[in-house]
């Protein structure tokens, strides 16, 4: 059952110094009437921002010098009027104030930068960078949490900026020898680093749970991030141990873009441990972005996105520095939130039914930050634009609930996910593999595969030829691979069902043809580029990331080819364009077994140069739905209208036509 209220707000408050009379027009009718007008259920309220000033009076800190009343405790008291939660915010990475005051705790990177910023430097989102390391740095950061938790009693703890890249400051380095490592070696600082993370994130939430067993705990340091778990001590599963619930910090600006936070949400899912809510914004850019309004459309895709997932929405505003909420922002986002509070009971506490597994491509070691790399952007916008319900997983998965398994263009496995594999595979799983498998961090050729793999493809761009009858619905051509591919030769009683085809040189100083790549020769090489061998297809070309990168419409139908050969029964089937999204998730809710089926209709929009945005919405009429159900409906009923839906049922597939769909479309199947 979901303890997470599911409609909430994060009230950002990063205030400068030199901005006078902070909180002197905060009016507690107005601040509670705003949010109740809103279907605000919980909101997140700032203790400490990253100027480093308290918005309480505080033994501890130092309150923002121009402070015109308790603030905090105001808003608090306003909440409890209205009956909303409120959870508290802090920082801990960024602190101008303390590492003004103590230089001395500040990271150190590599190259002898402190603080991660250059002198003079006040970019968007530059702020001097502390150490999670450093052990008086710790101790403050915990007295404020147990002074923070005895003045307010807050229902949860909104812990920012739990990051730490390579560094090299005097307590890393006694840190670090201690843990067997070495300082001069980089990849040792990135393991480090990490450990650092996960050992900071460990220790705070032990402490604030020798204060208070009751506080649900959130620290933003990128727990829900993707990674497979090769090296378990480093994953990211281990942070998300000491999170009670996960917040995927997910806006459509340019750090993360609007397929980050599907993916997220996807790897998240495999765990059911953790309400998850998704994070976005009422800014048209970013965190910070005063007097901007996120669009109306845009607005709501993002947060009915979230219900079909299965996840909370919390919308990110600012409070002006006078202590005042914008009546427009809390007209829009309860426009919103009217429509989730009508949909929510029938989207929580479900979970995903999935059909496909895909191997997270992003090794453990890596220092995750918000953006997906284009393997993982790659695979999110083939598999929705194929209506195909898929996990991002990691080596620790269990396979046995997924039809089809996909290591993607450079899978980072251990020797436990191939054990896993190869006994996946001798029970009857399918399998696709594309590009390159690493097993240890290091290139491999695991027994299941097709192919051996020889190294680097020799050329680049490099081509596959389609014949005739190599895939249905794929003209004969040969199809430019813009992506550096791998060089593999195939094992014994494989079936090579393409081959790559060379172009005369890569193109260089002395040898070059046309503007860009040289063109192909008429003849296949001896290499293959798609190779079967029972229940295993592999591809020798990342396309995916080629995909991602390049957008080539071939690359989604040469992979669909290949996922539809292997897949039996695909869950849904229908005539939605590209653009419309699908979700099917699963409720047991008073003993029936419940499909919720999540259609999203909004097209996104390239308008500028920053970031994709939503203006209209298209209706779209009479679209056919095909959704393998196994049995029988009951009964199929729309959501929020609880009109009965006509249906018909065959070959384990129920059929129903939805007459116009606007903006998103709900169906409880009732089996």
């Amino acid at each position: 059952m979901r303890k997470i209220p599911v409609r909430q707000i994060h009230l950002d408050f990063h205030t400068s110094p030199d901005i006078p009379d902070i909180g002197a027009d905060f009016d507690i009718d107005e601040f509670t009437n705003t949010l109740s007008s809103a279907k605000v259920e919980a909101i997140n309220l700032f203790a400490k921002c990253h100027h480093g000033w308290f918005y309480y009076p505080t033994k501890i800190g130092k309150e923002h010098p121009h402070l015109k009343t308790n603030l905090l405790q105001g808003q608090i008291d306003a909440c409890n009027k209205a009956g909303i939660k409120y959870g508290i915010y802090t920082c801990v990475g960024w602190n101008e104030n303390t590492a003004n005051e103590h230089p001395e705790w500040l990271v150190i990177n590599p190259d002898g930068l402190s603080g991660g910023k250059a002198p003079f430097e006040r970019n968007y989102y530059k702020w001097q960078k502390l150490c999670l390391n450093n052990v008086e740095y710790r101790d403050l950061i915990k007295s404020e949490l147990s002074e923070m938790l005895d003045f307010f009693e807050p229902y949860s703890f909104w812990i920012d900026i739990i990051l730490q890249d390579e560094c090299v400051c005097r307590s890393c380095k006694e840190k670090i020898k201690k843990a067997g490592m070495q300082i001069s070696i980089k990849e040792d600082r990135m393991k480090f680093a990490r450990l650092s993370q996960i050992d900071y994130q460990r220790d705070i939430f032990d402490h604030i749970r020798t204060v208070s067993d009751k506080v649900e705990i959130y620290f933003n340091g990128h727990s829900y991030g993707m990674d497979s778990a090769d090296i378990y001590t480093l994953a990211n599963k281990r942070k998300q141990a000491y999170n009670s619930f996960m917040d995927i910090e997910s806006l459509p600006s340019p750090e993360w873009g609007y397929s980050h936070f599907p993916a997220a949400v996807n790897y998240m899912n495999i765990n059911d441990t953790h309400d998850i809510t998704m994070m976005n914004g009422k800014f048209h850019m970013s965190w910070g972005d005063f007097g901007s309004l996120r669009n109306l459309a845009a607005l709501k895709y993002e947060c009915y996105r979230a219900l079909a997932n299965g996840a909370g929405i919390c919308i990110g505003d600012q409070l002006h520095p006078l202590g005042v909420l914008d009546t427009t922002v809390y007209k829009r986002i309860g426009e919103v939130f009217s429509e989730i509070a009508k949909r929510q009971e029938y989207c929580m506490d479900t979970t995903k039914r999935p059909q496909v597994g895909v191997y997270a491509p992003n090794g453990s070691i890596s220092v995750q930050m918000n953006d997906n790399d284009n393997t993982v952007e790659g695979v999110y916008r083939v598999l929705s634009e194929l209506l195909i319900q898929f996990d991002f997983i990691d080596c620790e998965v269990e396979l046995n609930k997924y039809e089809l398994v996909i290591l993607p263009d450079a899978a980072k496995l251990n020797e436990s996910a191939i054990l896993r594999i190869e006994n996946y595979i001798q029970k009857g799983g399918k399998v696709i593999v594309s590009g390159r498998v690493y097993i240890n961090n290091e290139p491999a050729s695991p027994d299941f595969l097709p192919v051996k793999y020889l190294g680097e493809a020799d050329y680049c761009p490099r081509y596959i030829e389609f014949e005739e009858d190599n895939f249905a619905n794929l003209p004969p051509m040969k199809y430019v691979c813009y992506e550096n591919g791998a060089k593999v030769s195939a094992k014994d009683d494989t079936e090579i069902i393409a081959y790559t085809v060379n172009p005369y040189f890569n193109r260089s100083e002395e040898h070059f043809c046309s503007h860009r790549q040289t063109p192909p020769m008429m003849k296949v090489s001896n290499e293959p580029a798609i190779i079967k061998n029972g229940n295993v297809l592999y591809i020798s070309n990342p396309l995916f990331t080629d995909y991602a990168v390049n957008g080539v419409m071939a690359y989604r139908d040469i992979l669909s080819a290949m996922i539809f050969s292997l897949i039996d029964k695909p869950f849904v089937k229908s005539d939605l364009p590209v653009t419309a999204e699908v979700t099917i998730r699963q409720s047991n809710s008073n003993g029936n077994k419940t499909l919720i089926l999540h259609v999203l209709n909004f097209i996104i929009q390239r308008k500028c140069r920053m970031l994709d945005t939503i203006e209209a919405v298209i209706p779209l009429f009479d679209r056919k739905f095909h959704i393998y159900t196994e049995a029988k409906p009951k009964e199929i009923i729309r959501i929020p209208s609880m009109k009965n839906q006509e249906f018909t049922f065959e070959n384990g597939y129920t059929s129903f036509t939805i007459d116009r769909i606007d903006d998103y479309e709900l169906m409880k199947i009732i089996l």
